[in-house]
């Protein structure tokens, strides 16, 4: 799941109803869980809450998520003595999460208010930040102060610590190369850059479709109607299965990929005038190295910018409408994320 969902959000309580007994709405401290995100994250989370909407978190696997309270872990287990709540997904081969709910234990005593823990009263709100932050990729924190360290406390909102692994999982950053008008550019495939866990191509031996973690780079092309020609290729020892793509804010304009001939790969093509992300990329997770791209002036386009967001968009947004097509199979496994526990 990336920084951008949607949630449904029609919560219930059996025994006081839509609101808590200190007469706030859950739905509405909800969304204000998932505003606390959206707010701090400097602009790389944007959580919708579609209040009044209601979507079973125990359901069926369609891709929509929910939350509610539950009297156990959507009948696959009880709570426990500890267990508040439990994010759930569910999620592909590679990784990519395409089903995510969150449960609250019905049977705890919850309410929704700030400031410290009393009693043995649980604040709705921040057992929620807290459970959304596991959506959002996050696991628990048991050193710095945190909303995701896995024991309830004082901390309401996130904190260093939750902002810096929302950074790393979702602000992926992309090396700066310089480049001259019609001058080769030199580049690298490694850790460091852009990765991509959603887009499924066919093994080379087997044509078995795989979602693999693999290394990206982007580049901005200016087109303007004229034909273009790129060139990648890499030294024979550090040759990689290179693939190039000409992507805009709506398509996959075209792929080339040389499953033969890993030390290079080209592509021909005449766009429609216009500004593209040519994406460079490898095939299989782990495999990179360096490159040498020639083709028409093309300079570094950063995923911060709308282009380059979109461009990584569309590639989940293909490996979606692949899946649909039953193109690309998803395992049904269930992660429970974590249960954050009372204190």
């Amino acid at each position: 799941m990336d920084g951008a969902f949607e949630m449904q959000a029609d919560i219930v309580h059996p025994s006081t109803g839509s609101m808590s007994m200190s007469g706030m709405s859950w739905n509405t401290a909800f969304a204000g869980a998932a505003a606390e995100w959206n707010t701090s994250s400097g602009g790389l989370v944007d959580i919708m809450v579609n209040e009044g909407v209601f979507e079973d978190p125990c359901g069926p696997n369609n891709g929509i998520h929910g939350v509610d309270f539950r009297t156990d872990i959507c009948g696959e287990t009880d709570f426990g003595s500890t267990t508040i709540a439990v994010a759930r997904t569910t999620f592909t081969f590679g990784g990519l999460v395409v089903h995510a709910n969150i449960v609250f234990d019905q049977n705890e005593d919850f309410d929704i208010f700030t400031g410290p823990l009393t009693g043995a009263t649980a604040d709705f709100r921040r057992v929620a930040v807290h459970e959304i932050g596991h959506l959002l990729g996050l696991g628990h924190e048991f050193v710095a102060p945190a909303i995701m360290q896995s024991i309830t406390s004082d901390v309401e909102v996130p904190q260093a610590d939750d902002l810096a692994g929302i950074s790393f999982v979702h602000d992926p950053v992309c090396p700066q190369f310089s480049s001259s008008t019609g001058a080769p550019i030199s580049g690298r495939l490694v850790a460091s850059d852009c990765f991509d866990t959603e887009v499924g191509l066919p093994q080379p031996t087997t044509g078995v479709v795989t979602e693999p973690d693999v290394f990206v780079d982007l580049y901005r092309v200016e087109a303007a109607g004229a034909p273009l020609s790129f060139t990648l290729s890499s030294p024979e020892e550090d040759g990689f299965n290179s693939v190039l793509m000409l992507v805009d804010d709506s398509l996959i304009t075209e792929v080339d990929s040389n499953f033969d001939t890993p030390t290079m790969t080209s592509l021909d093509l005449t766009p429609a005038a216009g500004n593209y992300v040519l994406v460079v990329r490898g095939v299989f997770a782990g495999e990179g190295g360096p490159y040498t791209l020639t083709g028409v002036p093309a300079v570094p386009e950063p995923t911060s910018s709308a282009l380059g967001a979109a461009a990584l968009a569309t590639l989940g947004g293909l490996a979606r409408a692949r899946r649909k097509q039953g193109a690309l199979p998803t395992r049904t496994a269930v992660r429970v994320h974590s249960a954050i526990e009372s204190a």
